[in-house]
């Protein structure tokens, strides 16, 4: 729609609180979309260093930090091979 449309439409109804909307596809040319294997990630940053990855957060924010997680390939090992997620 054209901008004022959807301002009224999605940005400013119900309320003033807006209602949700999904853009299919608007991030599809990003560079990020490029990274979205385990493959991928492991080739570029196998060994980057990283920190604060936490676990069971799915539904009661009650998990804590993961433990012997530092490198990217070890985050990937652990998601993938538990239920840190």
């Amino acid at each position: 729609p054209e901008p004022e449309t959807f301002y009224k439409e999605y940005c400013t109804s119900n309320k003033g609180v807006g209602k949700p909307v999904v853009f299919r596809g608007a991030a599809s040319h990003m560079a990020a979309m490029n990274w979205t294997t385990d493959d991928y990630l492991l080739k570029k940053f196998a060994n980057e260093r990283i920190s604060g990855v936490e676990y069971n957060l799915k539904e009661t924010r009650a998990g804590g930090n993961v433990e012997n997680v530092a490198t990217m390939k070890q985050f990937l090992q652990a998601y993938n091979n538990s239920d840190i997620y």
